[in-house]
């Protein structure tokens, strides 16, 4: 099956959960989205925690490390993604899939941080966590916009006939 917008339709597989989440609070679905901060979040979490009192400063330097690794893998993707249809190479859903789950733990704590640092002064209650679920529907809703970026480029750089299922 050749689609014209199959990176497009890969990144709003990645956003349905937050949409039936959106209808009807899943519990399930919120403990998966929870879990998505662990890996990379939490960890400079407790790194910043062990080095400076300010949760705001902790916040920012989450965001920025978040937003560096958001950036440098975009990049690093999108770079490989043209360098291979100007080569002629077919497009890997495969390898769409595995940047997509990448930036899964990259993007959902890049836009529950951004958030903590608004409502910081919330961050002592015991609820906060829960705006994570607040927060996931807006970083689902970008894997649908990284997706139509990435149909862009395979137009751009004729991608069209040559796409491996």
């Amino acid at each position: 099956m050749v689609s014209k917008y199959k990176s497009t339709i890969i990144g709003f597989y990645f956003a349905i959960p937050s949409f039936i989440m959106i209808i009807d609070e899943l519990e399930i679905i919120s403990i998966i989205v929870i879990i998505t901060l662990f890996p990379v979040a939490v960890p400079l979490e407790l790194l910043g925690d062990r080095f400076f009192d300010s949760h705001d400063l902790i916040s920012l330097i989450v965001v920025l490390v978040l937003l560096s690794l958001f950036v440098l893998t975009t990049y690093y993707y999108l770079k490989k993604l043209l360098k291979e249809g100007s080569e002629g190479k077919p497009f890997k859903v495969l390898g769409l899939w595995i940047y997509f789950i990448l930036l899964l733990f990259i993007i959902h704590p890049l836009v529950f941080y951004i958030w903590s640092m608004i409502h910081s002064e919330s961050a002592g209650d015991g609820q906060f966590i829960f705006g994570v679920i607040d927060t996931f529907p807006i970083s689902s809703f970008l894997f649908v916009v990284l997706g139509a970026t990435v149909d862009y480029f395979r137009r751009v750089n004729t991608f069209d006939e040559k796409i491996n299922d």
